[in-house]
């Protein structure tokens, strides 16, 4: 099932966050998630945040920020590769009318999916914070 984010469930949205940030990133230095955790946990909680839920546990969410600007889509490791995160770009769609997001260029597996999903890269880019370079997406192609 996915729903809106209840308030109570922010530090569980956020375990999930960093959790998955350590795993998937490996190149970005770790120190990086601690340093911004506080102001991802505030971002958050001024997004819509989508959570998946299976017997009474997220384990996945996406958020989105300013209308149509996605923060990503996070899925746990035990329930990646089982249509989580399609889902929940499935009822984004169901929602918004268009969609952006940065991705960090090592970052294959993310783009695959967002390429499959129907986005284009629009720009690249160095985040400034990491200086790793990364893609901006948009959803529909023709945005």
């Amino acid at each position: 099932m996915i729903r809106l984010m209840e308030i109570p469930e922010i530090d569980e949205v956020m375990d999930l966050w960093i959790n998955t940030n350590f795993e998937v990133h490996d190149y970005v230095d770790s120190s990086y998630w601690r340093e911004n955790y506080d102001s991802f946990k505030e971002m958050l909680e001024n997004a819509n945040i989508y959570v998946s839920v299976d017997n009474n546990r997220i384990n996945g969410f996406a958020g989105v920020l300013g209308g149509h600007y996605l923060a990503g889509i996070f899925v746990d490791t035990v329930s990646r590769n089982k249509g989580i995160g399609k889902d929940l770009m499935n009822y984004l769609k169901e929602r918004y009318d268009e969609l952006t997001l940065n991705v960090y260029q090592q970052n294959k597996k993310a783009i695959k999916f967002y390429e499959r999903e129907g986005f284009v890269v629009i720009d690249e880019d160095v985040e400034e914070e990491t200086n790793i370079p990364e893609f901006t997406m948009a959803w529909p192609e023709n945005l």
